[in-house]
């Protein structure tokens, strides 16, 4: 029997972190044969977007060529359809915070979406682009956070590994990448606030925070001579390990914050003004930043740190709440998402 070939596009690397717990179900599988397109800083060769990866014998291919080959799978977590001619597409959600990005017309083009959760579900029927019971909604929930939520990162050998005191807090920094987030506006005062602090602060920016395209400031030059001793601008592409670290988080309204809610641990947000006329589908009435304490400028930072560590608790109900809604079996997405796209080529689910 011919081998069912999958494509998959990546416009970053971290769009590779959120399907690689499937990827590694699927692999093994001899009935399938793995390619890879993307575009990385608007540059068309693929291997600058997967060269940190095992793609396990995974075939490279030029955006030009994959949208003429008549592929079975297309997938991505991005809204462009590189593999046009593919039998299948579905869309995998990047991920999704109170901006509501994901909700919009462009991806009823795909064949099925892998929605994260109920949240996610009920928002695109309440904008009227899709009925209960569509035939593309498929109940996955998010793969990228299967190990977060089975635990295989322990917080004090992250720590350690990087060089940091894991008898202190630790702090997780972690900013939207867009125009006028406190990243922005505050960022550096808020790096050198934490660095004042006794805590060790980790700086996770979005991939696109170092596209120069997209930012009015070169973050991966600026940031690191404001670093104090116990700060550390992380690169990488998987965010799991420094989620997994923190005792507190602080973004403004990066999708990162709704992932931290599974770990149920205080969040401090930094309030973004007129989100609505930017993007649209912004939802500040559902959880919105209910889920942790809101500030407005940088000083307020400390003591709002000083809280949060001093009373974890606060919030838990809301925390635990918006997680339930915000995601479909955590700790159960790689194998159920996994299960679908065996389904959409026709397969059997057991691996052979």
């Amino acid at each position: 029997m011919r081998r069912k070939r999958v494509l998959f596009f990546a416009k970053c690397p971290m769009n590779f972190v959120l399907f690689q717990p499937v990827h590694e179900r699927l692999r093994r599988d001899a009935r399938l044969e793995f390619h890879f397109t993307g575009k990385y800083q608007g540059r068309t060769d693929p291997a600058l977007v997967y060269r940190s990866f095992d793609l396990h014998g995974g075939k490279l291919v030029r955006n030009w060529l994959a949208r003429w080959r008549a592929y079975d799978l297309y997938v991505t977590p991005d809204m462009r359809l590189a593999g046009r001619r593919a039998r299948v597409k579905v869309h995998m959600f990047h991920g999704f915070s109170l901006r509501n990005f994901a909700v919009q017309e462009r991806v009823l083009r795909f064949d099925k979406l892998f929605m994260i959760g109920p949240y996610m579900t009920r928002r695109f029927i309440e904008a009227g682009l899709l009925c209960a019971g569509d035939a593309r909604i498929e109940e996955v929930g998010m793969p990228k956070l299967d190990p977060l939520v089975q635990g295989r990162y322990e917080r004090g050998q992250v720590l350690a590994g990087l060089g940091l005191d894991p008898s202190l807090p630790t702090v997780l920094f972690a900013p939207t990448w867009i125009r006028g987030g406190c990243l922005e506006r505050q960022g550096q005062e808020i790096v050198r606030a934490l660095g004042r602090l006794e805590v060790n602060t980790l700086i996770k920016l979005h991939d696109n925070s170092y596209d120069p395209r997209k930012q009015s400031c070169d973050w991966a030059r600026v940031l690191p001579p404001l670093l104090a001793p116990r700060q550390l601008l992380v690169q990488d592409f998987d965010s799991n390990p420094y989620l997994a670290a923190a005792d507190v988080l602080v973004s403004d309204a990066s999708s990162i914050a709704n992932e931290f809610l599974l770990l149920d641990r205080p969040l401090i947000f930094f309030r973004l003004e007129g989100l609505e006329k930017d993007w649209p589908a912004t939802d500040l009435e559902t959880w919105g930043t209910k889920t942790g304490a809101t500030i407005d400028r940088v000083e307020e930072l400390p003591e709002a740190v000083a809280q949060a560590l001093l009373h974890p608790e606060e919030r838990a109900d809301v925390r635990r709440a918006a997680a339930r809604d915000f995601f479909y079996y955590p700790g159960q997405a790689a194998a159920r998402a996994a299960e679908r796209l065996l389904d959409c080529l026709g397969l059997s689910e057991a691996l052979p």
